[in-house]
């Protein structure tokens, strides 16, 4: 009988060592994806800042494409994208003549035109991932065929 409850004594300390065990690896896990994330909220916030960017280099006047201020500008958008980089959030870039891809685009309208239907037509804006899972899809125009009405 003492044997019995010695054995089964055991039984229950070697499943509470496994079970604080598997609690430790979850907690660890959870506090990994936890920092991984926490700063989502702010990067999403800034990726409007680096739409404008790429729409005022895409409007540089003729006079100052060759000039330090357009150079500086520049530098500040590559900077603000190596930071972001840093926090694992990187450009997954979307290209006119694409098909569309639900999973990392939101199409905003779907326009009649020569290209063939569900093909990016424009880009509005680009796509962000981070840590491999997309924060923000690209915001696209998507060809609905020639005879669209």
């Amino acid at each position: 009988m003492v044997k019995k409850k010695k054995s089964d004594h055991v039984e229950q300390l070697k499943r509470a060592q496994a079970e604080l065990a598997n609690l430790q690896k979850r907690t660890e896990r959870e506090k990994g994806e936890f920092a991984r994330f926490a700063n989502q909220e702010l990067i999403i916030d800034l990726l409007p800042v680096l739409d404008n960017f790429d729409r005022a280099l895409q409007h540089v006047p003729e006079a100052d494409q060759n000039s330090n201020w357009l150079t500086g500008v520049t530098y500040i958008q590559k900077q603000l994208l190596e930071v972001l980089n840093r926090q694992g959030v990187s450009v997954k870039e979307v290209k006119v003549g694409e098909m569309f891809d639900a999973g990392s685009q939101h199409a905003i309208e779907h326009r009649q035109s020569d290209q063939p239907e569900n093909t990016v037509i424009q880009v509005i804006n680009q796509a962000y991932v981070m840590n491999d899972t997309v924060i923000r899809p690209a915001a696209v125009i998507v060809s609905a065929g020639k005879d669209a009405k």
